[in-house]
């Protein structure tokens, strides 16, 4: 089994030092397909409320007649994950420094008295709190995930890397 990594170790091998702040050299100049071309390497985020589940996330609606007329049913988002969402907005919109451009990889740790949630159902609500704020422009530029439970934590660690290969 492999070593846990810390999270001061992850940032340090990503950053290429000890700095929490990201890697940026140089004033950032436009381009037109990824945005920036110095930008930073990755962008850290702390969500302090209790992540969301994606099995609480949609609802299927039934179809129904509407002035004689048949309205198809099908999923919608539910009021409580638009409320987290939401929520989430707030708390995240507050610590935006720097937007990833491009292909990029997500790292969560969430702090396991938070959720006990199957992990893998968190990863969506989390990727659209970041597409909210723009963080990111587009969650289908995702191309990994690395998310964990840990004990270290009481809150949910988020860091946002942008795709160097």
């Amino acid at each position: 089994m492999p070593e846990r990594m810390s999270a001061a170790r992850y940032r340090e091998m990503v950053t290429g030092g000890t700095s929490s702040e990201p890697v940026a050299q140089g004033p950032a100049q436009p381009d037109a397909k990824n945005g920036p071309i110095c930008q930073p390497v990755f962008a850290e985020y702390v969500l302090t409320m209790k992540p969301f589940s994606l099995n609480n996330a949609y609802q299927n609606l039934p179809a129904r007649r509407v002035k004689n007329r048949i309205v198809p049913g099908g999923r919608v988002k539910t009021a409580e994950y638009k409320a987290w969402v939401e929520a989430a907005t707030r708390q995240l919109s507050r610590q935006m420094e720097y937007q990833i451009f491009g292909p990029y990889r997500l790292v969560i740790r969430v702090g396991r008295q938070q959720s006990r949630a199957d992990i893998d159902n968190l990863i969506k609500p989390i990727s659209d709190a970041l597409v909210s704020i723009g963080a990111t422009a587009d969650d289908r530029k995702m191309i990994g995930v690395d998310i964990a439970y840990t004990t270290e934590r009481n809150d949910t660690l988020i860091w946002v890397i942008r795709d160097q290969t």
